[in-house]
């Protein structure tokens, strides 16, 4: 009978960095260090004067806001790890414990330009002549930063986070970062149920424009846009930088094609004018009518708050409001902030009074049975009443007569 051994073997694999808001991931390499002593014009042994300077007296910190964020104590090896706070500056330092002294070296934070060499080369202590020594420490340090969202803004709309229809492009700015020759870094936008789309590629140092087509899949007028970027270390690990300034695309407001104000006199002595203003799709606006001659604002509503109506299949927002002849500006504007549409219309005499019946002409006076007078003819007779009618010649007018 044959034998079947089974091996089983186990993988352990490293596991993956996740990514990570704002991670920096910082190297030193090639630490060196080194001591001369040199006595009566002779290089001699440093042991002979019992001043050995070791790794141990080397460490290297990172500085962030003037608080050391990390420290480590070097060696020949490498050092390597990551922070998730922007660092200030980086010192390596010496510590000479003979002396009670330490020198150091301080390289302030700059994006995107590493690798970088830091060193020390100074002279501890010389009395002419007779004995000096000299002391040496240097490495190198690189910093895998974020590929950092500078700024973003629409194009040619004077900094504001508004666009008033779909035409602007989207400007944004991409700082200086480390390129480590991992994967591209990708520019991203957070869609409706937030979740992050890649949008495209980046480069260090550039700014990109990204039309509303490029992102019209993932996003919505009137909704909040928010850019970040994703740049693989070279840790393996994730580095995303979030824009924290939102932008927004916003519908414009515009009469639909063909379509105009509508201005309706009252009907009634206890009814004001109605003004009907045209509309197309169901984004929130503003409405202000405002009189021109005195700036006084006559209407000031949000088109959720409105009554509606239909004529000839065009939707029209209904406002009611006492309104003296004269010029009025109507002015709407998106209900998240700016994107103004304005016009301008006049309300004459007829449109602002009801309707009202004047210059009555009955038939001739005769006496009723009570001795007064009254304009009626006698039954079986016909006679004729004219009046005149002041108001809005384009309504429809039913004449009702009663006792």
């Amino acid at each position: 009978m044959k034998k079947f051994t089974i091996a089983i073997i186990l993988l352990f694999l490293a596991p993956k960095v996740l990514g990570q808001e704002n991670r920096y991931y910082i190297r030193y390499e090639n630490i060196e260090y080194s001591q001369l002593c040199e006595y009566r014009a002779e290089i001699v042994d440093c042991g002979l004067f019992s001043r050995i300077i070791d790794a141990s007296n080397i460490t290297l910190d990172v500085y962030a806001d003037n608080v050391v964020v990390k420290s480590s104590v070097a060696s020949q090896e490498n050092q390597n790890y990551s922070i998730d706070i922007t660092p200030s500056y980086f010192i390596l330092k010496l510590e000479i414990p003979y002396f009670a002294t330490s020198r150091s070296d301080t390289i302030i934070y700059q994006k995107g330009i590493y690798p970088i060499s830091m060193w020390i080369n100074d002279v501890l202590y010389s009395n002419g002549t007779q004995y000096a020594e000299w002391v040496n420490a240097s490495c190198e340090i690189t910093v895998d930063d974020p590929a950092a969202i500078d700024s973003i803004w629409f194009e040619n709309n004077n900094g504001s986070i508004y666009s008033c229809g779909l035409t602007k492009q989207i400007a944004v700015k991409i700082s200086p970062y480390y390129v480590n020759g991992k994967e591209p870094v990708t520019l991203q936008v957070k869609d409706n149920n937030g979740t992050w789309q890649t949008v495209q590629t980046v480069n260090t140092n550039t700014t990109v424009y990204i039309t509303y087509s490029q992102i019209s899949p993932y996003i919505s007028t009137n909704k909040a846009i928010q850019f970040r970027t994703v740049k693989t270390l070279m840790d393996d690990g994730i580095s995303y930088s979030t824009a924290t300034k939102f932008l927004y695309y916003l519908p414009a407001f515009q009469f639909p094609s063909g379509k105009s104000l509508i201005i309706e006199s009252p009907q009634c002595s206890s009814e004001n004018a109605k003004i009907k203003i045209p509309y197309e799709g169901n984004a929130n606006y503003v409405i202000n009518i405002i009189d021109k001659d005195d700036g006084t604002n006559k209407l000031h509503a949000t088109t959720d708050t409105l009554t509606t109506e239909t004529i000839n299949g065009t939707t029209y927002y209904v406002a009611n409001i006492d309104l003296s002849p004269g010029q009025y500006t109507l002015k709407i504007e998106n209900a998240g902030g700016g994107c103004f549409f304005e016009t301008t219309f006049s309300v004459d005499a007829s449109a602002s009074v009801p309707l009202e019946i004047k210059n009555l002409n009955l038939p001739a006076t005769v006496t009723s049975n009570s001795g007064t007078d009254a304009h009626i003819p006698k039954r079986g007779d016909r006679g004729t009443v004219s009046f005149e009618v002041s108001g809005s010649a384009a309504q429809t007018i039913t004449v009702h007569a009663g006792s």
